[in-house]
C-alpha cells in the first residue's frame, strides 16, 4: 500500500513584506495597534494583540531600528544645512545689502536678501516744530560669533588647549613595585 507523503508546508518567514510595511507604518507614530490595522485590515482587538506580538519579532524590531536611524540621520542633515545656512547668512551679510541708492533702508531688499541677519529694525515717529519726523534704526547680528562657528565647522579654526605641569597616566591594574 502506497501512501503519499503530505507536502511540507512552508515555514512562515520571520520577516515578510507585510512585516516591513508594518515597520514603516509603525514608525509614523509608534502606535502598533494602528499600524497593524492599517496593514492587515483587521479588528481593533486583533490589531492590539498582534501588533504588540509583532513588535516582539527580532527582525521587525531590527527593521524599526533601521528606519528610526535613517530618519534621525536625515533630520540631522536637514538641521545641519539650516544651521550652516543661517550662520553663513549672518556671517556674510553687509549693511549695503539692505539699503537703496539714497541710503535708506529698503524693506523689500531685507525680505528678499536675508531677513535672518537682521537683529533689530525700529521705526520711531516724532512730532516737532519743523513737522513730523520718522527715524529708522537698523542693526545686523554680530558677525564675530557666526564667523567663529563657521570656522570651527569647516575646521579652519581649532581651539588649542595647553597644559603645564606633570601628567600621570596609569594603564591597567596598579601592581606593587611598579
Amino acid at each position: 500500500m502506497s501512501t503519499k507523503a503530505k507536502p511540507k508546508r512552508k515555514k512562515k518567514s520571520e520577516f515578510n513584506p507585510k512585516h516591513k510595511l508594518f515597520a514603516i507604518e509603525y514608525c509614523k507614530d509608534f502606535n502598533a495597534t494602528r499600524a497593524y490595522q492599517e496593514i492587515y485590515k483587521c479588528s481593533h482587538a486583533t490589531a492590539d494583540t498582534s501588533g504588540a506580538a509583532l513588535l516582539g519579532n527580532p527582525r521587525v524590531q531590527e527593521e524599526i531600528d533601521r528606519l528610526i536611524d535613517l530618519s534621525l540621520k536625515a533630520g540631522r542633515k536637514t538641521l545641519e544645512k539650516k544651521f550652516v545656512n543661517e550662520i553663513q547668512a549672518i556671517g556674510f551679510s553687509r549693511i549695503s545689502d539692505y539699503i537703496d541708492e539714497d541710503g535708506d533702508i529698503d524693506l523689500e531688499k531685507v525680505s528678499k536678501t536675508n531677513p535672518g541677519a537682521v537683529k533689530e529694525y525700529k521705526v520711531t515717529h516724532s512730532e516737532g516744530e519743523s513737522g513730523s519726523r520718522t527715524t529708522r534704526e537698523f542693526k545686523l547680528h554680530s558677525k564675530d560669533k557666526s564667523l567663529e562657528l563657521m570656522g570651527k565647522y569647516l575646521n579652519i579654526l581649532t581651539e588649542k588647549v595647553e597644559h603645564s605641569g606633570d601628567v600621570n597616566l596609569i594603564f591597567g591594574k596598579e601592581e606593587d613595585g611598579l
